[in-house]
């Protein structure tokens, strides 16, 4: 019973293995430190953005996604798109707020 298990099932567990060969021979990627140069370049551009943007800045949020490593927060990529404009704030729906609609 078992056998036959294994044998039906013997073409997946061969394509699984040819398939996961190459991601374990890959090196690992090496992330740089959190206050790497990159890092601290993009931040004190962040920092420069004097006037409130209506449109985002791109050209810096696209800097931000190439430098993953460098973990900026909600709060940086915001002010690096839109300059320092206040963030606005998650309302929750009325359904999560627990009220009731007009209809109910």
């Amino acid at each position: 019973m078992i056998f036959r298990s294994v044998v039906n099932y013997l073409p997946l567990l061969v394509v699984s293995a040819i398939a996961a060969g190459p991601l374990y021979a890959a090196e690992p990627p090496t992330l740089q430190p959190v206050g790497s140069a990159p890092c601290e370049e993009i931040r004190a551009a962040i920092r420069g953005q004097t006037t409130v943007r209506d449109k985002p800045d791109v050209e810096l949020l696209d800097k931000i996604a190439a430098h993953t490593e460098c973990r900026f927060t909600s709060p940086e990529a915001f002010r690096a798109a839109f300059g320092p404009r206040l963030m606005p704030k998650h309302e929750r729906p009325l359904y999560r707020q627990g009220e009731e609609h007009e209809d109910d």
